[in-house]
């Protein structure tokens, strides 16, 4: 991989690319450089936001300058370099419940893919996924590795509100939806899990680099979960 290109955007943030596009292995590696600045403790470094081939930093600029930040970021980023010990292990996994109420776009994806409902079910449940990057709201993950035949355009008429917890397709990505928010993507489920927690000292289940696997459940066992703790610890 190429090394990292620097673009101030203010006196007090700094955009690092690492790349041109969405790829699993440098998601692994932006995971890592990000542990490694977690570890150091830089005290000028006030913020880190990834993403998929992009990391913004935001620092003191009274403690540190733009050249040796540079610096010290990319000898971060290269010890950083993929390699197994980059690579996290960690897998969560997603108990959903598909279609009626609880993903209404199931029959449009249905429909826009040619496959039977019960097909982008199957698919989608065989997925193996990365967490590429969080954003738009705290903690709505954008998973790596949709199968190629269940992409579907986002809607054109987004939705004012969609429930918390809610799985969705948009284009060749699905996602996740930790809080209530609008939003444009296909929904074809929805778990009982809170995803993200503010109350806690680490808020998000979901981390950039997590492995992703969705689990089938049915309505009585997401309502008897939606009642219990409904959430990873």
């Amino acid at each position: 991989m190429t090394s990292p290109t620097f673009f101030p955007l203010s006196p007090s943030a700094m955009l690092m690319t690492v790349g041109n596009r969405i790829d699993v292995n440098l998601t692994y590696r932006i995971a890592r450089f990000v542990e490694l600045l977690d570890k150091e403790s830089v005290p000028s470094v006030l913020d880190v936001i990834p993403s998929y081939s992009t990391i913004l930093v935001i620092y003191d600029q009274t403690v540190i300058s733009c050249e040796p930040l540079e610096r010290l970021l990319t000898e971060l980023w290269n010890l950083a370099e993929d390699g197994p010990e980059a690579r996290h292990s960690r897998t969560v996994a997603i108990p959903v419940v598909y279609g009626d109420d609880f993903g209404e776009d199931l029959e449009d994806v249905s429909a826009h893919t040619g496959l039977l409902p019960e097909e982008v079910i199957e698919r989608h449940l065989a997925g193996h996924y990365t967490v590429g990057a969080l954003g738009f709201a705290p903690g709505f993950a954008y998973l790596i590795g949709l199968a190629p035949e269940l992409a579907t355009p986002r809607r054109a008429r987004p939705r004012t509100h969609v429930p918390a917890g809610s799985i969705g397709i948009g284009g060749e990505q699905t996602g996740t939806y930790a809080l209530s928010t609008p939003g444009g993507w296909n929904l074809i489920g929805r778990t009982p899990l809170r995803l993200f927690r503010p109350e806690k000292d680490d808020p998000f289940v979901l981390r950039m680099g997590d492995q992703v696997r969705f689990e089938r459940i049915g309505v009585e066992e997401f309502h008897r979960a939606e009642k219990g703790v409904g959430e990873q610890e």
